[in-house]
């Protein structure tokens, strides 16, 4: 992307987001191709201030958190009545900081999408190791002698078994 066009959305946007991840923003937006460098300055962002009005007037049945997305926090905050109204009272210090959280989400995430990835080289085989194991004949080992377990022998006629002794 151009870079006048970087540096008017991050003039324009740079309250959206927390100030340590601006320079991480920047870095990404510089591999957005041209292309689609509209549909990444065009969206839009839940902007702080408007999270903590809303916290304020509706921290306390979760519409704050309903507004970042946040749908179970949301409804757990309804249910609890804003975590007995303890919770309701911290979102009002933290609700700010997790709308920028959530506004840089959004755009990596949807720069991930129009950025090409990079092609992952295949990798050769060296041919020092071939893939397949070359035939290797066995080595002959000397026979090993092994007690041989003696067999009774039969008489068929009378059916007795003598044992050598």
């Amino acid at each position: 992307m151009e870079r006048n066009k970087i540096e008017q959305f991050m003039l324009l946007n740079a309250g959206n987001f927390n100030e340590a991840d601006l320079h991480k923003i920047q870095s990404k937006l510089e591999s957005v191709p041209e292309e689609s460098a509209t549909l990444v300055l065009g969206t839009e962002f839940k902007k702080p201030t408007t999270s903590l009005i809303i916290s304020f007037l509706g921290g306390g049945l979760g519409i704050d958190r309903f507004y970042l997305g946040q749908t179970g926090k949301g409804i757990l905050k309804l249910i609890t009545c804003g975590g007995f109204g303890f919770w309701a009272i911290i979102d009002l210090f933290i609700i700010m900081g997790a709308t920028k959280e959530y506004n840089t989400n959004k755009l990596i995430s949807i720069i991930n999408r129009v950025v090409p990835k990079k092609s992952a080289q295949p990798s050769v085989q060296s041919p020092a190791q071939p893939s397949v194991q070359s035939y290797q004949p066995a080595t002959e080992q000397p026979a090993t002698e092994q007690p041989v377990a003696e067999i009774p022998e039969t008489n068929v006629e009378n059916n007795e078994t003598n044992s050598a002794d």
